[in-house]
């Protein structure tokens, strides 16, 4: 398998994480619980993990504050169960060629 191989695999299986319910919301909670914020405002909705959707502004603002969320995170995944592997696999969307979106 070739990196590129690998990349598109992460992406396809990204559609799939995305479209489980309720996931979104767990990380925008995360978030919120960490004091992410952008401009003043909270996250935007599902923001982390519908990124492809995310205006530019809103891009740029996350990589100004991606110690932030990437530290909230990062703790999440340290831990166990579901909720450590979907906050992995968020840090690690958001680590790949293009980003999210």
């Amino acid at each position: 398998m070739t990196g590129t191989r690998v990349f598109e695999s992460l992406d396809a299986e990204w559609v799939l994480v995305c479209a489980s319910v309720g996931r979104a919301e767990m990380v925008l909670g995360w978030l919120q619980e960490g004091g992410v914020v952008f401009d003043g405002e909270r996250a935007p909705g599902a923001w982390g993990m519908s990124w492809p959707g995310r205006s530019a502004g809103v891009r740029a603002q996350a990589r100004t504050h991606s110690d932030r969320w990437m530290r909230v995170l990062l703790e999440r995944a340290a831990g166990e169960g579901a909720g450590a592997l979907l906050a992995a696999r968020v840090v690690v969307q958001a680590m790949l060629p293009g980003g999210c979106g």
